[in-house]
């Protein structure tokens, strides 16, 4: 572990050591209390498998940090299940997940379609115009 880049936390000048690969990181989690996952989480890898097989990818917005990873986890047991190749990637608190290889097997005119509707969102971001956001929120999904 590299020692922290601030100053000593005391006045006899104890370095600060802070996990920063993905090992040391897994190792320290072991021993973190684990996190009961949300009620929401099937209800949401339901949609977010939707949204890959229909458009090749989503995101999942919003996601609060301790909900991050069941979520990921819940999402990447269901792709497998269905034998489809997929990234996922945490962004933000937001939860990225995408297949190159449905991209590529979708028709050029649907991606033609897809294309157009990213390109006029970014032209909306340049131009400073409000954009909604296109995903799953999690906060809208809340079960009560």
């Amino acid at each position: 572990m590299e020692p922290g880049d601030g100053t000593p936390f005391d006045r006899g000048g104890t370095s600060v050591h802070a996990p920063s690969c993905r090992s040391c990181l897994r190792s320290v989690s072991r021993h973190l209390a684990s996190v009961i996952p949300d009620d929401r989480i099937p209800l949401i890898v339901g949609f977010v498998v939707d949204e890959v097989l229909a458009e090749t990818g989503t995101v999942a917005m919003g996601v609060p940090g301790e909900q991050l990873e069941p979520l990921r986890a819940a999402i990447r047991r269901r792709l497998r299940s269905l034998g489809v190749p997929f990234r996922t990637y945490p962004l933000g608190g937001d939860l990225h997940v995408m297949s190159e290889e449905l991209w590529d097997d979708i028709p050029e005119g649907r991606k033609a379609e897809i294309g157009a509707r990213t390109a006029a969102v970014n032209a909306d971001v340049i131009q400073g115009r409000p954009v909604p956001r296109r995903g799953i929120d999690w906060v809208t999904w809340g079960i009560l």
